[in-house]
């Protein structure tokens, strides 16, 4: 069994890359869509019943019109949080967690990994993670919408990165 090890020191860089994929990857889930979907459908009917529309032609108009905008507003708000709001409750967690900026021992086999540092030891079976989320400067593990695990790229070889990787597919 091949075991594999490294080590990171957490940065306020780190965490801000974890908190926006983490936002861009649940913001265009299936669920996300759904919502979005349901809220703009919500609108073109409001939109259309609401202005009682002589012909069938100014309905569609209607419709269309407010499917537009329902849609520009949806991505406005989306982002708006993503962009704006997310990195400044990042910000403001960072600094008041200390706990967060100890460097991190992280070991891993076919079966589990551990992630160590002064403040504990945490050890998970491959199984407990629904997904791994990879971007161009991290590894998010994630075991639920309010439980994941990164690691920095920068802290791994191209073959531990394709291991931790595998583990998804498994």
């Amino acid at each position: 069994m091949t075991t594999y090890q490294t080590s990171y020191e957490p940065t306020l860089n780190d965490a801000l890359a974890c908190s926006r994929l983490y936002f861009r990857h649940s913001t265009f889930s299936k669920k996300s869509l759904l919502i979005y979907s349901a809220v703009i459908a919500a609108v073109v009917i409001f939109n259309v019943t609401s202005n009682d529309p002589e012909t069938f032609q100014q309905a569609i108009v209607g419709a269309a019109s407010s499917f537009v905008f329902g849609a520009v507003v949806a991505l406005v708000v989306a982002f708006s949080i993503g962009y704006v709001f997310l990195p400044i409750q990042t910000r403001m967690i960072w600094k008041r967690h200390a706990h967060l900026h100890h460097p991190v021992d992280v070991e891993w086999n076919s079966s589990q990994i551990t992630f160590e540092n002064k403040q504990g030891r945490m050890m998970h079976d491959w199984r407990n993670y629904k997904q791994i989320i990879e971007d161009k400067g991290v590894l998010l593990l994630v075991q639920s919408k309010y439980c994941m695990h990164y690691i920095p790229k920068r802290a791994l070889t191209e073959e531990q990165r394709r291991d931790i990787l595998s583990k998804q597919a498994a």
